[in-house]
């Protein structure tokens, strides 16, 4: 027994080094473009929704987006981005419009122009709000105030016009209006039924600013000065730290909702989608679907794995997991047995 306790150590060893022999240099590299093109070969033999349970998809899936929206990695990841983006080297060499096709802003500038029913919505919604009514009052109140403003200092130039029109302006704040009450106390303190015809007016008044068939050539003049200019000059519409709060923000409506019913049913929406659209396809077949190919799968692997393995294999770990996994089977009964030939 003793004998065949020395063979079976014997063996463990050899076996262990053969395989850390393959796990090292060019052999690795070639094992891994052959397991990569016969994994492939298996998995062209394996349709998706065979294989794999919607069901089980769905709540590995919803429980996956939970750890990942309330990751500690998360909140360290979301400043610290947000910081290095910002102050990006490469947005002073490339102009916005080098990394953003025009025709494609164009596109989008119309798309949202046209959608006439989310203008009409949103109107409508807004219009159901008395504290929007009360903006769109001291909106109205502003561009009437600013435009008497700017007529007075230009009539206040012409000779005998600003004693004109200082007459005209008594005039009409002593004129009645609807109730008895004076123009002024209309603009100042409107009514509710004042504020949603102020209301009403900002609604048409915005609804036929969308409509102008100018709107899309301004929208693209506002694009086109920028389009020239480094993406770097972005920066003079947010500081650094506004731009940080604004991405912790974001990221914290994300996490307040990742546990929710909604969320939850969302993700399995998803991934009804992804079956209903790619359930029948083998899961070789779905690399395409994703942007790879065998080769790239191949030389992504071939790049990024081999300097950890040799890391791990260095430090004794690849080695010691080796023997913890091959030593149960050297010293299991069916090998004993065959190495004392019985």
């Amino acid at each position: 027994m003793t004998d065949v306790t020395s063979t079976s150590a014997r063996l463990l060893d050899a076996q262990v080094e053969f395989l850390l022999g393959e796990l090292t240099g060019d052999r690795l590299v070639e094992l891994l473009a052959l397991d990569v093109t016969e994994l492939l070969a298996i998995g062209q033999t394996l349709i998706l929704r065979d294989v794999l349970d919607p069901d089980t998809v769905k709540k590995v899936a919803r429980e996956a987006f939970v750890a990942i929206a309330c990751a500690p990695i998360v909140d360290s990841l979301v400043p610290a981005l947000t910081e290095a983006l910002y102050e990006l080297e490469a947005s002073a060499e490339f102009d916005l419009g080098d990394v953003v096709d025009r025709e494609a802003v164009s596109t989008l500038v119309s798309t949202f122009l046209s959608m006439r029913t989310l203008h009409n919505r949103a109107m409508e919604r807004m219009s159901e709000s008395p504290l929007a009514a009360a903006i769109a009052t001291k909106f109205v109140q502003q561009i009437v105030a600013d435009f008497i403003a700017q007529n007075k200092q230009a009539a206040e130039r012409i000779p005998g016009a600003s004693s004109l029109f200082s007459l005209g302006q008594s005039v009409a704040s002593r004129a009645k209006s609807v109730g008895d009450r004076t123009l002024g106390n209309f603009i100042d303190g409107a009514t509710d039924k004042g504020a949603q015809m102020a209301l009403k007016r900002t609604n048409n008044a915005i609804r036929e600013l969308l409509r102008d068939p100018q709107m899309h050539a301004a929208v693209m003049e506002f694009w086109d000065l920028h389009a020239n200019e480094p993406i770097s000059g972005l920066r003079s519409y947010l500081k650094q730290q506004e731009l940080s709060t604004l991405a912790g923000l974001i990221a914290g409506l994300i996490v307040a909702g990742r546990d929710g019913e909604f969320a939850g049913r969302i993700v399995d929406g998803i991934v009804d989608v992804v079956f209903d659209l790619y359930g029948d396809l083998t899961l070789t077949e779905l690399l395409p679907e994703v942007g790879l190919t065998p080769d790239m799968l191949t030389a992504h692997l071939q790049a990024t794995a081999p300097p950890i393995v040799e890391a791990a294999r260095r430090s004794g770990a690849v080695e010691r997991l080796l023997r913890s996994r091959l030593e149960p089977f050297f010293a299991s009964p069916a090998v004993v047995t065959i190495l004392s030939g019985e």
